[in-house]
């Protein structure tokens, strides 16, 4: 199933906004300083978005398909 892309989409398949913050604060260097929005999966896991405009609707997408340093959060095998 893909991931929904819209606010009230994410809301009706079970998932829920619980707050925004700029990708790697708190870890000086690690992220892109991106602004994002973490959502809760239907299965209590957090979920990163980031906000993009589509025309004139917002649209969200998973922060890590588009962040410059997604490797340094990624865990090692």
């Amino acid at each position: 199933m893909p991931i929904p892309n819209r606010r009230d989409d994410l809301q009706s398949f079970g998932y829920s906004y619980s707050n925004t913050a700029r990708c790697g604060s708190g870890v000086p260097g690690k992220g892109c300083n991106a602004v994002i929005e973490w959502w809760l999966t239907p299965s209590g896991k957090k979920m990163p978005f980031t906000i993009t405009m589509s025309g004139e609707n917002e649209v969200l997408e998973p922060h890590w398909s588009s962040c410059p340093k997604a490797d340094s959060f990624r865990r090692k095998k």
